[in-house]
């Protein structure tokens, strides 16, 4: 059984990742696309163009389409193979009417990787968060007496950069505590790095982006959660997570009031207890969204 992952730009190297899932519980996975990623990853998806593309999915049994790319779609659409979409972010959000009309005829199923995307009327729906790759993550740095709290966004915009700094402004005048926050995009291994040098990592705070109910977590809550940290973030759809996850270790703020509130509990605890916090994260990830845990799960999914 031969799996082919195919993007145009792979948004947080989600489609690589996944394919390291599949690979990692011995499945055949290939992962293609045809623009490589700014942020500069230590290893990508292989860069081919659509004649190349097509090739490949000549020889695949499964062709996984990602981040609602209509342009892949086209380019294997005739074939007589199982497809399956991913629904993964933006496009969707703003355009699900549009692009279930033009997956919905051509797909066995669609894969969202947010809650938010419940029952919007993609076809066969099923829901599976993004894998971390989590071998080259170091543990967690001991604490020191003064909590590092750190936000390093790779869109203000969407992640609440503005919102979350004025609630952190807030907090300050009750707790000493070091706030590092930076606008800058940086080479992944250096984010890595910046994550890995605080305790607490605030990820998101967005109830609504362009108009539309927001607020879900996205891949950097996972990368930091993997480097044994506190996350703070929002997943206004945190009921349907549980659903099919059973477990979070994510502290989650859908409101100012939940923010401010676990800010402060967190600036209270002890050093022992931060640290157990930081390990329930890890746990988490390697229980949950692991390779091998994602690889599993996919297995079921893809029925292979």
């Amino acid at each position: 059984m031969k799996v082919l992952n195919i993007s145009t730009d792979d948004y947080a190297n989600f489609a690589h990742d996944n394919a390291g899932a599949l690979r990692s519980v011995g499945v055949d996975c290939l992962d293609i696309k045809t623009h490589p990623h700014v942020f500069n990853y230590p290893t990508e998806s292989q860069i081919m163009d659509a004649q190349q593309i097509r090739q490949m999915a000549l020889q695949a049994d499964i062709i996984q389409i990602f981040h609602s790319d209509i342009t892949i779609l086209n380019i294997v659409k005739d074939l007589k193979k199982r497809i399956i979409v991913y629904h993964t972010g933006t496009r969707y959000r703003i355009g699900s009417s549009h692009l279930n009309a033009t997956f919905n005829p051509h797909v066995e199923m669609s894969i969202i990787a947010l809650g938010e995307f419940n029952g919007l009327g993609a076809k066969n729906q099923k829901y599976l968060v993004g894998a971390v790759d989590n071998t080259n993550i170091l543990p967690a740095a001991p604490v020191d007496s003064m909590l590092i709290i750190a936000h390093y966004p790779s869109s203000p915009k969407v992640k609440g950069t503005a919102k979350i700094q004025e609630m952190i402004t807030e907090i300050s005048r009750h707790h000493d505590f070091i706030w590092n926050c930076s606008t800058e995009i940086v080479p992944y291994a250096e984010q890595l790095k910046r994550i890995r040098d605080c305790d607490i990592y605030v990820e998101l705070f967005k109830p609504q982006l362009n108009g539309r109910t927001y607020g879900s977590w996205g891949i950097t809550a996972l990368e930091a959660a993997a480097a044994g940290k506190i996350v703070v973030t929002q997943n206004l759809n945190h009921d349907f997570y549980l659903a099919n996850y059973q477990d979070c270790a994510l502290v989650i703020c859908n409101t100012e009031t939940d923010f401010l509130n676990n800010i402060n509990t967190l600036l209270n605890l002890s050093s022992g207890d931060i640290r157990k916090f930081q390990e329930r994260s890890q746990k988490w990830i390697q229980n949950y969204h692991s390779p091998e845990a994602t690889g599993m799960q996919l297995i079921k999914i893809l029925d292979i």
